[in-house]
């Protein structure tokens, strides 16, 4: 980061917004409208941080590794709808949705055929011309029950069958 808590209007300009706009769309279009799979609009030693379930990236090749590969892998027919995009200074926002067919292996979960929407919010830090920094929120749990996955049922469902394993180890033989 760059110190800041939050952008301080009165540091930047509408020039500043508007190259960092520039940066952040074409970012998102090549990113997932196109699915170039490059990340061309990231700087090499970027911090991604990413959605449960995909984790932190600190290198391009691991953000396209880890991210833009398997997304592509998984949804055949990819499309992005945004219902928002903000800059101020060198940070942007984006909210937007992805919708594509389950075709592939995405988090564990075998192809579905089923159309799944994905939910997502990012923001990103812009220096020079490339994404320094940024963040995605996805809304696995939505996606998952697209998928047909009960994704908290799941959850609590482990939890309990972990809680009566370590109930069972700490129970004193009776030998």
């Amino acid at each position: 980061m760059d110190g800041l808590p939050a952008p301080l209007s009165s540091m930047f300009t509408n020039e500043d917004a508007a190259r960092s706009e520039q940066v952040w769309q074409a970012a998102l279009h090549d990113d997932y409208d196109l699915g170039t799979g490059e990340g061309k609009w990231w700087a090499e030693n970027l911090n991604w941080y990413g959605p449960g379930g995909v984790g932190t990236a600190h290198s391009r090749e691991d953000y396209v590794k880890h991210w833009l590969q398997p997304l592509r892998a998984a949804f055949s027919n990819l499309e992005r709808s945004t219902d928002l995009v903000v800059c101020e200074g060198p940070y942007c926002g984006a909210h937007f949705y992805m919708w594509g067919t389950h075709t592939g292996e995405w988090m564990g979960e075998k192809p579905t055929g089923k159309r799944v929407p994905i939910r997502c919010g990012a923001h990103a830090r812009i220096v020079d011309g490339k994404i320094v920094e940024g963040w995605l929120i996805a809304d696995i749990p939505r996606a998952f029950h697209a998928m047909g996955v009960d994704f908290f049922g799941r959850a609590r469902e482990m939890a309990l069958a972990q809680a009566a394993a370590e109930e069972s180890h700490s129970q004193p033989n009776d030998k």
